[in-house]
């Protein structure tokens, strides 16, 4: 039979102490309105981390408004989205509960008539009908590649903000 009690047992990892070795993998739910985790989000983390799960990775939170696939993928801005995520971090914290931001671009895979703003520019852009993307010139995609490294950076300085 095998022992599974070191999966119960603390762990700290590069100086974060989780109560378990039990981590929740990303999974996407689309809890946002317009790119805005709704309250079903945090209501959803909150009961992960009172169940016990030590780690929680969330689904995948757009570094820009052009990273997101649609406009129930929660995003990172400042103002009410990166607030929102602030109260799910409280939320699990509370709980006794750890909390990792899974930061995502969905690049091609952009819906634009589905965004919250879908006059924003996408590197595809995909239609809904799912058709193949234009293709761009290397300047083009270069410009969005170092715009995308650029929203990346500027997000994993966000998830200093509500102290995940």
């Amino acid at each position: 039979m095998i022992d599974v009690s070191p999966l119960f047992t603390p762990i700290t990892i590069n100086g974060c102490t989780l109560a378990n070795r039990i981590v929740m993998a990303p999974m996407t739910r689309a809890f946002a309105v317009d790119g805005v985790l709704a309250e079903s989000g945090i209501d959803y983390y909150r009961r992960r981390a009172e169940g016990g799960t030590g780690l929680i990775l969330t689904e995948g939170v757009a570094v820009s408004d052009i990273g997101s696939y649609n406009s129930s993928i929660p995003g990172f801005s400042p103002g009410p989205a990166l607030e929102r995520w602030r109260q799910a971090v409280e939320a699990v914290h509370d709980a006794g509960g750890r909390i990792m931001a899974q930061l995502c671009h969905t690049g091609h895979g952009r819906i634009r008539e589905q965004a919250s703003d879908p006059t924003k520019p996408s590197i595809g852009p995909l239609s809904s009908s799912r058709c193949a993307p234009t293709i761009r010139p290397a300047t083009n995609v270069m410009a969005t590649m170092a715009a995308t490294t650029k929203a990346v950076r500027r997000a994993a300085m966000r998830v200093r903000t509500p102290r995940f």
